[in-house]
């Protein structure tokens, strides 16, 4: 195995470590267990900040264009083709949807564990997702199926029950934003995927899996409108 030079191997270290101090002074206020969430959340933004390049790119050479003589001197302008759009648009975007996913989780699993204030079994870990219903009805259902299970603190009338029934779509009308138009849904291994519904809080339901990277799958091509 190849070994860097001395100085060189010196200047890296000292570059990690003051890479290391700087992620550590900026997520000093959070409680330690959260630290990783602020990573992803960091990832995410870079992520979509390159979807962003990548997609203003690919914008300013998408459209052929091609003459099309008219006669009596007149010349017409049309589309002949459109580039296709870059495959590593639809990973970015997957990338950026899994790492909110993940975070919203994570926060939620750290919440239950203070809550309780012991370890919550693996069993029960594995429960804990944060709920995005539109319907009161399905998110109460989902409340009294965490209850049965053990999950006290996110059963009704609890003080963390109550903050994520208040911030679910149907109670939260304040975060409307933008929508994702539909869009044909893509292929891969895990078959066929269907394109996730209309509003970005949704995208994260839809987004619900474990947080393994054989489990991350391509979602169709983002239309944001």
């Amino acid at each position: 195995m190849a070994r860097l030079p001395s100085s060189r191997c010196t200047r890296w270290q000292s570059g990690a470590a003051r890479s290391l101090l700087l992620v550590e002074h900026e997520t000093a206020w959070l409680p330690q267990e959260l630290q990783s969430v602020a990573l992803r959340l960091a990832r995410a933004d870079h992520a979509t900040y390159q979807l962003g390049e990548l997609s203003l790119a690919w914008s300013r050479e998408a459209l052929q264009m091609q003459g099309a003589d008219r006669g009596n001197g007149q010349l017409d302008v049309v589309v002949s083709g459109v580039r296709p759009i870059p495959p590593l648009a639809s990973m970015l975007f997957s990338e950026a949807i899994n790492h909110l996913r993940a975070a919203v989780d994570n926060t939620l699993f750290h919440l239950v564990e203070s809550a309780r204030d012991v370890m919550v079994p693996e069993k029960q870990a594995r429960e804990i997702a944060m709920p995005i219903h539109e319907d009161p009805e399905k998110f109460t259902n989902w409340q009294s199926q965490k209850h049965s299970k053990g999950l006290v603190e996110l059963g009704p009338g609890t003080q963390l029950g109550d903050r994520i029934q208040s911030l679910q779509p149907y109670a939260d009308t304040t975060a409307r934003g933008a929508t994702i138009s539909p869009a044909r849904p893509t292929h891969g291994r895990a078959g066929r995927v269907r394109p996730p519904p209309g509003p970005i809080a949704e995208i994260l339901e839809y987004r619900q899996t474990p947080d393994h990277p054989n489990s991350w799958r391509t979602l169709h091509r983002p239309a944001l409108r």
